[in-house]
């Protein structure tokens, strides 16, 4: 994640993630639900309680172990799901 290489940086990202993300992502590719082979695609994760880019090996169910907010990104960088809040149905969906 060349993006943000240093602590102070990913510690701000994570911090976005509970509300300020969520107006900087494109509506135009928000989708009301992925694919079903979407959620079973590796990718990272980035969550206040589980680290910055860590890597997963598939989206489905990991996130509903989180207790906190989060950004998954798939390894291809095709689908995202942004969980904003602890609630599921603030979910919101991304596809590029």
């Amino acid at each position: 994640m060349g993006f943000a290489s240093k602590t102070k940086t990913q510690n701000k990202f994570l911090d976005s993630i509970y509300h300020d993300l969520e107006s900087a992502l494109d509506k135009g590719k928000r989708r009301t639900s992925l694919p079903a082979e979407a959620l079973l695609m590796p990718g990272y994760i980035f969550a206040p309680d589980q680290g910055f880019g860590v890597a997963i090996e598939q989206f489905e169910g990991v996130v509903d172990e989180s207790k906190d907010s989060f950004l998954f990104v798939s390894e291809d960088g095709r689908y995202g799901v942004h969980g904003p809040e602890t609630f599921i149905d603030s979910r919101a969906y991304y596809a590029v």
